[in-house]
């Protein structure tokens, strides 16, 4: 794999002047650099996995799945505003990501931004509406908010997203967590 990055990196200074080879093998090579980055990143070696990661950044800014593992990364080791920050780059990039919305929303809970987190957990429900953890979150903040009779707006739409929801375990909690609440 390193050899791999190596002619990559020989091959990126010969097609510089070409754009369209020139962005594919910038994406070539940060696809290298983003396996390169999860091996050590198995490996527990953080810090070169956060070299590779950036690296891979660096030849493809919009590369989606560095900035989630790196973001992972961020949280891992409790660097909260860079996650932040990235996620949020993340997000302009790739709107859908459930991961990143997912993410940044706990992030903004952590970090007690209550407000902003029950924004995050209720636009990633507006998407995804059967998405029992983000709904849990959700409840469990419109709770510590006083804004519990929110709650059956997105329990409905749960219910109506998936006819095989309506039997999940997931669901069923979330039920049982706003009797409870309730």
């Amino acid at each position: 794999q390193m050899r791999a990055r190596s002619l990559q990196t020989q091959l990126l200074a010969k097609v510089r002047g070409d754009p369209e080879m020139g962005a594919n093998a910038r994406e070539k090579a940060a696809d290298i650099c983003f396996t390169l980055a999860q091996e050590y990143d198995a490996q527990r070696n953080f810090e070169r996995a956060l070299a590779f990661y950036n690296e891979a950044l660096k030849h493809d800014d919009a590369h989606t799945k560095s900035m989630l593992a790196l973001s992972k990364l961020y949280l891992s080791r409790g660097e909260t505003d860079q996650c932040q920050q990235l996620c949020v780059t993340l997000l302009r990039a790739d709107p859908e990501s459930e991961e990143a919305s997912m993410m940044l929303a706990e992030l903004m809970f952590r970090k007690e931004h209550y407000e902003t987190a029950i924004y995050h957990f209720q636009q990633l429900l507006e998407k995804k509406p059967g998405h029992c953890v983000a709904l849990s979150q959700l409840m469990h903040l419109l709770r510590r908010a006083g804004r519990l009779h929110e709650v059956p707006r997105y329990l409905r739409l749960a219910e109506k997203s998936d006819p095989r929801l309506l039997h999940s375990p997931g669901l069923y909690f979330c039920k049982g967590l706003y009797a409870r609440y309730n």
